[in-house]
Parts: C-alpha cells; sequence; structure tokens
C-alpha cells in the first residue's frame, strides 16, 4: 500500500506544468459533460446520425480521417492518461460515454481531431453491456483495443449541439 502511495506521488511529482495543465483541464471537461448528461433529457443527449451515400453524417460535414505523428500520438496518449486520472480520482465517477466526450473535446481543442466517439454493445453472460470510447485516426486513444474489439459498433452516434451558454 504505502509503496503504490509513494508511487503514484513520484507520478505526479513528475508530469510537470503541462501535465499538470492537462489534468485541469480534463477535470473541467468531464464536469462540463457530467453537468451536460444530468441536465439534458434522455434520448436527447446523443442522437443517432443516419449516414448519407458517400459515408459523412447527413447534413454534416464529413470528418476524415489522418495519419497522425507519433508526436501527436504521443500528445493523444497524454490527454487520455490525463482524463484517465482526473476521472479516477476527481469528484464522481464519470462513466465511460462522459470519459470519451471529455477526451474527444480535448483532442479536437489541441487541434489532433478528427477524432470520433464510437458506442458498441455486447451481451455477456446473458448480460445486455455498452461502452463508449474514442478513435483517432482510426485507433483507439485511451481504452484496450482487446477490450473493444469484444463490443459491436453502433451506427454513428454524436452529440447534440448546445448553446455556449451550458458549455
Amino acid at each position: 500500500m504505502l509503496s503504490r502511495t509513494l508511487g503514484r506521488l513520484q507520478t505526479l511529482a513528475s508530469i510537470g506544468p503541462r501535465g499538470w495543465a492537462d489534468l485541469g483541464r480534463a477535470q473541467v471537461a468531464l464536469m462540463r459533460w457530467g453537468v451536460r448528461k444530468a441536465t439534458i433529457p434522455r434520448g436527447r443527449f446523443l442522437t443517432a446520425a443516419r449516414l448519407d451515400e458517400t459515408g459523412g453524417h447527413a447534413g454534416l460535414k464529413a470528418d476524415g480521417l489522418v495519419s497522425l505523428s507519433l508526436e501527436k500520438r504521443r500528445r493523444a496518449s497524454d490527454l487520455a492518461w490525463a482524463v484517465h486520472q482526473a476521472a479516477r480520482f476527481g469528484p464522481g465517477r464519470p462513466q465511460c460515454l462522459v470519459r470519451s466526450l471529455a477526451l474527444r473535446d480535448l483532442l479536437r481543442r489541441e487541434g489532433l481531431g478528427p477524432c470520433r466517439v464510437e458506442v458498441g454493445v455486447r451481451k455477456l453472460d446473458g448480460d445486455f453491456q455498452a461502452h463508449a470510447w474514442v478513435e483517432l485516426d482510426a485507433v483507439v486513444i485511451g481504452d484496450d483495443p482487446a477490450h473493444i474489439h469484444s463490443f459491436r459498433k453502433l451506427p454513428e452516434v454524436f452529440s447534440v449541439d448546445l448553446p455556449d451558454s451550458i458549455a
């Protein structure tokens, strides 16, 4: 127990100013999406997007994937770590959808998009389960790809656009 605590303290001491800023931004994004999820009526939080014939969203600009440099992948990994830590040790315990939306927002603010929040379902031991995760350049970010592959992706979804006064 003591060695684990010391290890965590060493990690926190070594993350530097950028890491602390990432943790702060991650916590704010998690809280923002947590509030949105709690205040938007069920069924309006996510809206199914019908894919048009070109593979993009009907009525939306298509989100084409781009190849990312190693530096950008590392930055995306740093942001995913920050969201994970903020969710783990911050107030509340946000579920995967809130974590994924928060990470997506951080990635986009860093110019690391386009990225997608994917939602999948599975039936395991008779129980229906759903999970959300982020893909950037068709690569799972901040989650275990082996875990993700056990879910069947739903048709693409996107979050409801909200007025700036809520954001």
